[in-house]
């Protein structure tokens, strides 16, 4: 039986034939996956506040100011595909002001990143725009100029959830077909120094024991840690800014998280290519260590167990 494909309603016919055969081919989340592979790094509301006041800042300076912007598990996705916004009323002394809230579904946390640029630009333009007019869309092009391919994209990506078997593993699974680990890479990361940064630097190779992090182990009361880079999603080498950010980013959810952390920088020995920034975390799990790499979109990560000795756990 053909899916409905309730959330490209109004789309071409021609279209969603070509939408169904990816389905037929078990290839549409790939497809989705090889488009867009940066995951979202917005976990916390505080990021999502952050991150949607930066663009507000930058593009509609004119525009109400915010009172809260927050993840909500509850949002009907197939109603309010992407979020909500509201003006909700308050009493200020003898005064009635509306302040304005902007709700986004809990569900794309999980999403990549681009379609998280998306859904804030897709809000930000109903501060001024109430309506899904021509100067609605004509505001949401201003701020993102691909507005009507990532919104397609992200229908897709929402189809893809709903499919028999579909879920993160699955989105992860895609992703990985779509980049491999060449042996060359595999042999890189085998060879490179994770530098440890902080009060007494130290370096992890694969597979040597090392005594230095035994003893960040004790100082931190955990028997395991990762080091985990945001850089250079599936091996595609980023600009400095952009990995500068996403770097932060991790930071920023590490923090967020509770989880303690060090700096770090892993470098091959030859120095060929730029290092990756990094973080060593305390107290992660594989599992967990393991998922959150898959999440940045690495190729791997490195995981130290008890024993203190690196080991390269691959993710794709």
């Amino acid at each position: 039986m053909a899916p409905a494909l309730k959330y490209l309603q109004g789309y071409p016919p021609a279209l969603l034939a070509q939408v169904r055969a990816l389905i037929d081919a078990g290839r549409l989340a790939q497809v989705v996956a090889e488009r867009h592979p940066e995951p979202n790094l917005i976990r916390s509301e505080r990021a999502l506040y952050e991150h949607v006041s930066e663009m507000k800042a930058r593009h509609m300076r004119s525009a109400p100011p915010l009172a809260k912007v927050v993840f909500d598990p509850q949002l009907h996705i197939l109603k309010n595909a992407l979020g909500t916004h509201t003006a909700v009323s308050r009493v200020q002394g003898r005064r009635l002001e509306a302040r304005r809230e902007i709700r986004i579904a809990t569900l794309f946390k999980d999403a990549p990143a681009s379609f998280m640029r998306m859904i804030v630009v897709h809000e930000l333009a109903h501060l001024k725009e109430r309506e899904h007019d021509k100067a609605f869309y004509a505001l949401c092009r201003h701020m993102a100029a691909d507005y009507h391919q990532l919104e397609f994209d992200l229908r897709l990506w929402l189809t893809a959830q709903e499919l028999p078997g579909a879920g993160p593993a699955q989105a992860a699974a895609a992703a990985g077909h779509a980049s491999g680990i060449q042996p060359g890479t595999l042999q890189a990361y085998r060879e490179t120094d994770y530098r440890v940064q902080g009060p007494v630097p130290f370096t992890l190779r694969i597979g040597e024991p090392s005594a230095a992090l035994a003893a960040a182990h004790a100082r931190h009361g955990v028997d395991c840690s990762a080091y985990v880079s945001a850089c250079n999603p599936l091996g595609r080498p980023l600009g400095e800014r952009d990995n500068a950010e996403r770097h932060a980013a991790l930071g920023r959810e590490l923090a967020d998280r509770g989880l303690a952390s060090l700096p770090g920088i892993g470098q091959h020995p030859t120095g060929d290519w730029p290092g990756e920034p990094s973080h060593l975390v305390f107290g992660l799990d594989c599992e967990a260590a393991r998922r959150l790499g898959q999440r940045l979109a690495q190729n791997a990560i490195v995981w130290c167990g008890a024993d203190a000795v690196p080991r390269l756990e691959l993710l794709r």
